[in-house]
């Protein structure tokens, strides 16, 4: 991650260079694309994830031939209930008749802005039933900025580790430092370039498109599906319907949607605490030089 421009001919040159035969070297542009890609690999390889995904994604579909009857709404919704130790799903089984599945192909991206060939994504909630699905966000977009691809755009950072989240803030003294540097940059090299970055992996038991459903937005981010997935999408024009001539299904709704933002939003207070005590905390002692650690193995070796 982070090769200079200069070392990645050499490099490749030299034969370090991804391939059919060596698909373990990556080049990445960062260290978080990095990672992202190494955990795919991991999920993949050691943990088998798309593997067992693809096996129960099949057994649906034989269950539904044999059955003749389309009940995956609920089994997502008995996947939810089971990995939130919640009973939600039984009061939610009247939505079935109101949700419309969709079969997603390996590769088919959704909702990809720069791609002409992506299928949007309408807004509504969509349930997914079978599938592993990668879902990528714009580094410049949020909830109140839009994605900006090569345009002006600073963001706010903390100074020192007593530096609280709770003050940053879009109008933060950093944000007004780092925007001046790049207005004041006539040739445009300080632009911030906008990054997509791996997210997360969904799957059985997770609900695209809660955040549109409070916001109003459409529905952030790009997804790929990783296996053969299906989803049930429900509208929003249905939800507002069945507001009125539901009322009790869609409670049950609102409170599903609203434990699973506030499992969400505990997570990401949890990562954010991690985060901020590995960028403020030190290091316990001085790095070992090479030669010293030259000097440890020659000893491990004699003695060995």
């Amino acid at each position: 991650s982070g090769i200079p421009r200069m070392i990645k001919p050499a490099l490749m040159t030299g034969g370090v260079k991804p391939s059919r035969t060596n698909q373990h070297i990556c080049f990445c542009p960062d260290l978080d694309s990095a990672l992202g890609r190494a955990e795919d690999e991991l999920l993949k390889v050691v943990g088998h994830n798309e593997e067992k995904a693809a096996e129960t994604g099949a057994q649906l579909r034989h269950q539904r031939k044999v059955s003749m009857v389309d009940h995956g709404l609920r089994h997502a919704l008995s996947e939810i209930d089971t990995q939130h130790s919640i009973s939600l799903g039984i009061h939610l089984q009247e939505l079935e008749k109101h949700t419309t599945p969709i079969e997603i192909n390996v590769g088919d991206k959704l909702n990809d802005t720069g791609n002409p060939e992506s299928r949007s994504m309408p807004p509504g909630l969509y349930f997914v039933e079978a599938g592993l699905i990668r879902c990528e966000h714009d580094s410049s977009a949020s909830l109140t900025r839009g994605t900006r691809q090569g345009s002006l755009f600073a963001a706010p950072h903390m100074t020192s580790s007593a530096d609280s989240i709770g003050h940053v803030n879009a109008r933060s003294a950093t944000v007004g430092r780092t925007a001046n540097l790049l207005k004041q940059n006539p040739q445009g090299a300080m632009l911030a370039q906008s990054a997509v970055f791996r997210l997360a992996r969904i799957g059985p038991g997770w609900v695209i498109g809660s955040i549109s459903e409070f916001t109003g937005q459409e529905i952030p981010g790009t997804y790929t599906a990783l296996t053969p997935c299906r989803v049930h999408h429900l509208t929003f024009e249905t939800i507002e319907e069945l507001e009125v001539d539901n009322p009790v299904l869609i409670l049950h709704l609102y409170k599903l949607l609203s434990h699973l933002s506030a499992r969400r939003q505990e997570m990401t207070i949890g990562q954010l605490a991690t985060m901020r005590s590995i960028f403020s905390s030190s290091a316990p002692s001085k790095p070992i030089s090479r030669k010293k650690m030259k000097a440890i193995n020659q000893n491990f070796t004699t003695h060995g």
